[in-house]
């Protein structure tokens, strides 16, 4: 007697673009937090010292446009940094309205530590690959987040038709 062959899709690798995109983000992150724990800021913090490192004295809505996010998203992490010492709030000289985001020199610090965190990780994940082969393998990287941009939050009959269109 023949066993039937499992199909349920939970039993199955499925080694697509997209489960590999996943699991390399969800290895990621959790390589990166560990990381950051180890200096005690969250991986979600170092874009925000990273620009701020490059842009002393911007707003957070300015900053908030640079990482692609709600402003309500960076008041929360602004709120935690300063509450490490990593960050400093001060109102803007010419308009006292405005706040004005500064490192601190202990955020400096964090930020130059992680930045030589970031870099080992780079080195790292590029070993065994030529100079030609990182660049392509950007190009593509910038090709599918520019593709997600347009990938429905919400699906319907319509999105769906859609995807399918632009598919063929």
């Amino acid at each position: 007697m023949q066993t039937e062959e499992k199909t349920d899709i939970t039993e199955k690798k499925v080694y697509t673009a997209q489960w590999n995109l996943m699991n390399l983000s969800r290895m990621y992150f959790t390589k990166v937090f560990a990381q950051a724990s180890h200096y005690g800021i969250h991986p979600g913090q170092i874009p925000l010292l990273v620009i701020l490192g490059k842009n002393d004295g911007i707003s957070q809505r300015e900053l908030a446009d640079k990482l692609g996010i709600k402003p309500s998203t960076v008041t929360i992490s602004i709120h935690r940094l300063e509450k490490n010492d990593l960050v400093e709030c001060r109102p803007d000289e010419n308009d006292r309205r405005r706040s004005c985001l500064y490192l601190s020199e202990k955020g400096k610090h964090f930020r130059e530590k992680m930045a030589q965190v970031m870099e080992m990780n780079e080195t790292f994940m590029m070993r065994g690959f030529s100079k030609s082969e990182v660049e392509l393998l950007e190009h593509f990287l910038e090709r599918i987040i520019h593709n997600m941009e347009a990938i429905p939050e919400t699906l319907s009959g319509s999105s769906q038709k859609k995807a399918d269109e632009e598919a063929d």
